[in-house]
């Protein structure tokens, strides 16, 4: 981020995230390091893009946007592929 704002010419205004990782797993074959990667960049790397920009905007004494873009499969189930860890639901089982 400070590259960013270091070669731009405008005080950045927004940042848009759209992070998505899932994996063709089952839930219960999940491997714990693979979970652990897909933490690590679908909620990690969010959060420290976002932290990043709102540091710069602050910084800037800037008001902006922050926009998080989510896959619908968050909150209900895509049942075209196998059920990998986050899109498991008790009902489904």
């Amino acid at each position: 981020m400070d590259h960013a704002n270091a070669v731009i010419r405008y005080p950045i205004r927004g940042v848009v995230t759209a992070a998505g990782n899932s994996g063709e797993i089952d839930a219960v074959d999940y491997p714990p390091n693979d979970f652990r990667k897909l933490l690590d960049v679908n909620v990690m790397g969010t959060f420290l893009v976002v932290q990043a920009a709102a540091r710069v905007m602050q910084k800037q004494k800037s008001a902006g946007s922050i926009v998080l873009i989510a896959s619908m499969s968050g909150t209900v189930a895509n049942k075209v592929r196998a059920f990998p860890l986050f899109l498991v639901r008790f009902e489904d089982c």
